[in-house]
């Protein structure tokens, strides 16, 4: 277990970007800096998917299908066929504003919102007091063909098609990486611990501090 997490918080340490490759599309496509996210298999063709300011593009060598979305989006996983129709769908998180859902569910066929949902934090606002705002959404993951977020302390399983939080754990501190590891989930944090958490609820299994801060 030791070995294992040494080599996980070493890996998600080495803090870098998401490996998306970014370009324009000029010609090709209709995205403002876009980001390459995924391939997928779209009317029976291998495409690539692209997201950024005005949407998402899924193009193949000789089709191109343009989904119109609310907001800019600033990140996007493929995900299982969440509304059972025959294509690939995609979790999106989405420039909305603070007091709006940010998270979006997108039908891959139409672009149509299969689900949407906001996952806030608590701030403090000196004419209001207390209050919710949108959280930054620092990872979106498929482990296990389950569907898993990142933001804040906090890694919660989502449920696509009504848009709602199944389980949470939350952290002391910014969760930083996961991962799926013999039916649990192993996760760093910004206090240097390394975690395990069960697979089915995510409540914490073991939590063992590995590095510094």
């Amino acid at each position: 277990l030791i070995m294992v997490s040494l080599l996980f918080f070493s890996s998600a340490y080495s803090i870098k970007a998401e490996g998306k490759s970014i370009e324009k599309l000029n010609n090709v496509g209709q995205i403002d800096n876009s980001n390459e996210i995924c391939q997928v298999i779209y009317e029976g063709k291998q495409s690539i998917v692209f997201y950024g300011e005005n949407g998402i593009d899924i193009i193949s060598s000789d089709s191109k299908t343009h989904l119109d979305t609310l907001y800019s989006v600033l990140k996007l996983i493929c995900v299982n066929d969440v509304n059972n129709d025959g294509y690939p769908d995609f979790l999106t998180y989405q420039n909305a504003a603070s007091t709006s859902n940010q998270m979006f569910t997108i039908s891959g066929k139409d672009g149509s919102v299969i689900s949407s949902f906001r996952l806030t934090c608590s701030d403090y606002d000196e004419n209001l007091g207390t209050v919710l705002k949108n959280s930054y959404i620092y990872k979106m993951e498929v482990l296990d063909n389950r569907t898993f977020v990142i933001y804040d302390y906090t890694i919660a399983e989502i449920d696509l098609v009504t848009g709602t939080v199944i389980a949470s754990y939350t952290s002391t501190d910014n969760i930083w990486d996961m991962l799926w590891y013999q039916g649990s989930i192993a996760f760093v944090d910004q206090d240097g611990y390394f975690g395990l958490l069960n697979g089915q609820d995510l409540s914490l299994v073991e939590k063992t501090k590995v590095a510094n801060e």
